[in-house]
């Protein structure tokens, strides 16, 4: 019984960092957890995937069939025409059928199975948890699958300089044995990459500045009930003890301030800050009466001398604990262009589609030589073997064509800007992953 609280702030200190885990893991952006990402959400080939689409518009912008666009020479103007419209609107032998939307079709729709994908860019707040929570309420009684593909970083090289940064900041401690108790939850942060690592420094920070306060504030508790006490009772007392650490104070809700701007730039606010925020403060308070029940078991009462000015020696020595944490930080941030990435998938899969068959992959050489054939189409022979001789005629006193003979000038086509790839970035990912998975 003798270290009953004792035993109860360690075992909450594992379990708030055990929480963290299923924190990061519940609602940590996808985009953070494994880099570049993509969604791809499988339906049945029947579905109607402009409608689909439509539905899952709340989401984002998905890519699929339906907002794909096949150019056309139209004689007088190029068009665009929706790839699941265009074979409603040109039969299959017309000679400005090129095959590319037929092999663009092919990349989302075949073997029973439409494809739409999402961009998890670092801008997207979904997890694969909520994604798929949302998606199941825009598409119920809807069968489907959902994967996610990236080219993940393993969270071990961060939870090593993290570990590292945790002995630094113990051996510069002063008071080590209420330091161990915030190690779990510490620990866990790794999981949130370079920016929770960050916030591992703003609370060993915190720690520090909140230490020399909270021995201040347990120590007066022997003497309270004294008429000596120099501070009085209430609350009135409880600021006047507190009075010599005003830069204390004033810093602690600096780093407050600068805890949440990080947590938004890190995309974990504002539940997650909000709730590692607590768990710290919880753990703090829990390893604070823990240490005041030993004692008071050994009957120790704690001296702690009237501070009369502020301690400038003592407010700046939460410096010091940052510095490892800000260096693993940093680390962090450098690691990703040191590492390779590793391939990684999460989803509940209902069928396996092979994203490294090349052969259903398109590229911007494909789209290049389907813009290079309507534009030229206007200008080629019948047989679009190459292009037409054009001449030049002349009348007769008839006023009918009489004869030609071979145009020596020029004939200007039109004036077209060559658009961007609109699949540029989803198959440069996916050829690199296919490439990764090899």
């Amino acid at each position: 019984m003798k270290l009953r609280l004792f035993h109860i702030s360690i075992a909450a200190s594992i379990v708030c960092g055990a929480l963290i885990i299923f924190l990061f893991k519940t609602y940590i952006p996808e985009a953070l957890k494994t880099g570049e990402s993509w969604a791809v959400l499988i339906l049945d080939d029947k579905q109607e995937d402009r409608k689909i689409r439509e539905a899952l518009a709340g989401i984002g912008s998905f890519i699929s069939e339906s907002s794909q666009e096949i150019l056309l020479d139209d004689f007088s103007e190029i068009r665009k025409i929706p790839l699941d419209s265009y074979f409603s609107e040109i039969e299959i032998f017309d000679p400005r059928n090129d095959g590319y939307a037929a092999k663009l079709s092919a990349f989302f729709v075949r073997d029973g199975m439409r494809f739409f994908f999402l961009s998890l860019d670092n801008n997207f707040k979904k997890s694969y948890t909520k994604l798929e929570k949302q998606i199941v309420s825009l598409l119920p009684d809807m069968p489907h699958s959902l994967l996610i593909l990236g080219k993940s970083r393993s969270v071990l090289p961060d939870f090593l300089l993290l570990v590292l940064a945790c002995i630094f900041a113990l051996y510069l401690a002063k008071s080590r044995k209420l330091f161990v108790f915030m190690l779990p939850m510490l620990l866990f942060l790794a999981l949130g990459g370079a920016h929770a690592l960050l916030l591992a420094a703003i609370l060993a920070g915190i720690w520090e500045l909140l230490r020399e306060p909270s021995i201040e504030l347990y120590a007066s508790r022997s003497y309270q009930r004294r008429e000596s006490d120099y501070a009085g009772s209430g609350i009135k007392g409880f600021f006047e003890r507190l009075k010599p650490f005003r830069l204390n104070m004033f810093f602690i809700m600096l780093f407050l301030l600068l805890f949440f701007i990080v947590s938004f730039i890190g995309q974990f606010f504002p539940f997650p800050a909000v709730f590692i925020l607590a768990v710290f403060f919880l753990v703090y308070f829990l390893s604070c009466e823990s240490e005041a029940e030993q004692r008071k078991e050994r009957s120790h009462t704690l001296f702690t001398p009237v501070l009369l000015y502020p301690s400038r020696s003592k407010t700046f020595s939460f410096i010091p604990m940052m510095l490892p944490f800000i260096a693993a930080s940093v680390m962090a941030m450098l690691l990703p262009l040191i590492l390779p990435s590793v391939p990684g998938a999460e989803s509940s899969p209902a069928y396996d589609y092979p994203f490294t068959d090349r052969e259903y992959l398109v590229n911007k050489d494909d789209f290049r030589r389907h813009l290079a054939f309507q534009q030229a189409f206007s200008f080629q022979s019948e047989d679009c073997s190459g292009p037409e001789e054009y001449h030049q005629y002349h009348l007769g006193e008839d006023g009918l064509i009489a004869g030609s003979s071979e145009f020596r000038g020029t004939v200007e086509g039109r004036v077209f800007t060559e658009p961007p790839f609109p699949l540029e970035k989803l198959m440069d990912f996916l050829i690199q992953y296919s490439k990764d998975t090899l």
